[in-house]
């Protein structure tokens, strides 16, 4: 059985309009007032000819397009505190005619001055008289033109005025927003947890990566090499992940490791700060997620990539000095008792 609207003078049933579009049907609102709103704009009261059953509904043609959402699947829902406002008893505000053209009052003021100079004269001869009205009405109607010229350039030179100083009192209020909004932006970068933040400051940088100042670290970062966007580390993907040779970060074939995926939001130094504060401090990997704003999946991710990158990178330094470093730096008592051993070892083939 096709459901009907409950709306007065709505004779429509079923779930497609005249033209074919669908038609859906809502039952009212559980909310009290959102419901009274409802009953008193589809001018029903509840009583013995109408009550509100589950089967009670209103249909979509009484709402605007406004009044609808459309959910992932596709559905269309209600927003929220909408209220039905198209029916038939509604009518929309006449279309406004267009407003009459202002008339120049001071042509009129000129003229009447003109009757009234002609009333107030003497009477003189035909021909004086004439010869005088027409160069009193020359003389007037060019004062007339004189004056609307006038007052038109007044006119625009008062709005242009106005104008200008309105947009200068614009310009001056986002003068002030953009300048709030930079101390905002400069307040906020220094509460990031980033290396900016400890450019400089070498007791925190020993602090949180063991190096003994911020030169130390930058050099070990730039013999790393990451690369400006990190397109020299292979990061490594859970499941998935391409074991990557010593030579590629030899320099051997750098164009071969390419960074996959979508941007990361740390930069190549944040992410090797990010590593050198675990192995330091021995931070969480929650707890980084949360001082450098990513999530945990990310901090294990960056962490397991740089391990292997610098293993691979500093694995080719030679820790261990010569023979010559080891005697000249061994204390004197090894010398003392350890010398016919350094002997043998200095005179063998």
């Amino acid at each position: 059985m096709p459901t009907s609207c409950c709306v007065p003078q709505c004779t429509k049933k079923g779930y497609l309009d005249e033209n074919g579009s669908k038609v859906s049907h809502f039952t009212f609102p559980d909310d009290q007032v959102l419901r009274k709103k409802w009953i008193h704009a589809i001018r029903r009261d509840v009583g013995i000819h109408f009550q509100l059953k589950k089967w009670t509904k209103v249909c979509s043609r009484h709402f605007r397009e406004y009044d609808f959402i459309k959910t992932l699947s596709g559905r269309r829902e209600l927003r929220k505190n909408a209220v039905p406002p198209l029916f038939s008893w509604t009518r929309t505000s006449p279309r406004k005619g267009k407003a009459p053209t202002v008339r120049k009052q001071f042509v009129k003021t000129r003229r009447v001055l003109l009757s009234e100079t002609q009333t107030n004269e003497e009477p003189v001869e035909r021909e004086n008289a004439s010869e005088s009205k027409e160069d009193e009405t020359n003389e007037i109607e060019g004062s007339t033109e004189q004056d609307v010229a006038t007052q038109t350039n007044e006119i625009r030179s008062n709005d242009s005025a106005d104008s200008d100083k309105e947009m200068n009192s614009q310009l001056i209020d986002l003068k002030t927003e953009l300048e709030r909004a930079n101390r905002r932006i400069e307040s906020l970068q220094q509460q990031m947890f980033t290396v900016d933040r400890f450019r400089g400051d070498d007791s925190s940088i020993k602090f949180y990566t063991g190096f003994p100042n911020w030169d130390t670290f930058n050099a070990v970062f730039k013999y790393l090499n990451p690369g400006n966007e990190g397109q020299n580390i292979s990061y490594w993907v859970s499941k998935i992940n391409v074991n990557v040779s010593a030579a590629v970060y030899e320099g051997e074939n750098e164009e071969a490791i390419r960074k996959k995926g979508r941007p990361r939001y740390l930069g190549p130094i944040d992410e090797f700060f990010a590593v050198m504060c675990r192995l330091r401090q021995g931070f969480a990997e929650e707890h980084l997620a949360h001082l450098f704003q990513v999530s945990v999946s990310t901090v294990s991710q960056i962490f397991i990539t740089w391990i292997n990158f610098m293993y691979l990178r500093l694995g080719q330094i030679n820790i261990w000095p010569t023979r010559e470093v080891v005697n000249e730096t061994m204390p004197e008592d090894f010398k003392h008792k350890y010398s016919s051993t350094i002997d043998n070892i200095n005179t063998s083939p």
